[in-house]
């Protein structure tokens, strides 16, 4: 078993989720989810009830949770490391440098019996919505209010609203969160596929039926993009030192891509450019600007109005000075 003094612990501060309808209380790092996180990733001071949450190396305390806390008092306890152990910056509750003990006395001071935070009060509110029209200012605020889990919750709330586009935003950060939760690359893939992004629709089904085999829809939805014949996605290319952004369609980009090989003497210009099939990388590619190359094609397409062809040949214009 790990023990606390082998550890160090993260300097991020602290958000404090206090939810008396599921009687827990979760100290976490700012943009930790504790979701789905295997149990070697707990460092149980009372088993079933306290407990240190450890980073994805096992070596950094990035927090803790605690279980049933109301009839819990931390004064009672025989358990040294309450007292002694990981001390943590708690900024609602203007706390630095407070061990976990500390911070359990502060929330009795602070919370009385029943009072949630507001993060809490806006999930069972937004669980309770009847419709996802209700549902989805409950899940904004709850998100605004720091709980990262809401990501998920507003991804699949907006593809239910036909909102693709913001879906996506939300479900993909909550994939980079949470690697292994199936139902949420299910929902990525939906909110892909509304945004004519099948390549990467794809590759989310994809993931998601190796995590959960038949579990989602998934394995449902690939067949039905198979089926739709759905076109690659929009290929982009890119100087690699920020100089110019190129969007097309395949023959555009494979066109372009031919004239810059041949105005740098049949050569991919000392590796200046680099080439995306969507997410997959292909020729040249550099992985540092594939995030910032699809949201920067995405915004690109938003103010074409999707007139691709007339940007890519504007932009191919460029290529005689580069």
């Amino acid at each position: 078993m790990t023990e606390t003094q082998d550890l160090t612990t993260t300097t991020t501060p602290m958000h404090l989720t206090v939810d008396p309808y599921w009687e827990i209380i979760e100290v976490l790092a700012y943009g930790t989810v504790c979701d789905l996180i295997g149990s070697e990733r707990y460092l149980a001071l009372v088993e079933d009830r306290i407990a240190y949450v450890l980073d994805e190396t096992l070596t950094e305390v990035v927090g803790f949770v605690v279980n049933d806390y109301a009839e819990l008092d931390p004064l009672a306890l025989d358990v040294p490391e309450l007292w002694d152990g990981p001390r943590f910056c708690v900024p609602v509750l203007a706390l630095r440098g407070a061990t976990l003990g500390e911070v359990m006395l502060a929330i009795r001071g602070r919370f009385v019996p029943g009072e949630p935070t507001a993060d809490a009060m806006h999930l069972h509110l937004a669980m309770a919505a009847e419709t996802a029209e209700e549902a989805l200012p409950q899940w904004q605020l709850a998100l605004e209010a720091g709980d990262m889990k809401a990501h998920y919750a507003l991804g699949y709330t907006l593809c239910e609203l036909g909102r693709y586009r913001n879906a996506y935003d939300h479900l993909r950060h909550y994939t980079e969160l949470v690697a292994d939760n199936a139902w949420a690359w299910c929902w990525l893939g939906k909110a892909c596929a509304g945004c004519e992004r099948f390549g990467e629709a794809r590759a989310a089904f994809e993931r998601a039926i190796e995590l959960a085999d038949d579990e989602t829809d998934a394995p449902e939805l690939l067949a039905e993009l198979d089926e739709g014949a759905a076109p690659s996605d929009p290929q982009f290319l890119r100087l690699s030192d920020g100089r110019g952004l190129l969007v097309g369609t395949r023959q555009e980009v494979d066109t372009a891509f031919a004239q810059i090989i041949a105005c740098t003497g049949g050569s991919s210009g000392g590796g200046r450019w680099s080439r995306l099939f969507g997410l997959q990388p292909d020729l040249f590619v550099e992985a540092c600007d594939l995030e910032n190359l699809q949201r920067e094609a995405d915004d690109l397409r938003v103010r074409a109005g999707l007139a691709l062809g007339d940007e890519a040949r504007r932009l191919l214009g460029r290529l005689g000075s580069l």
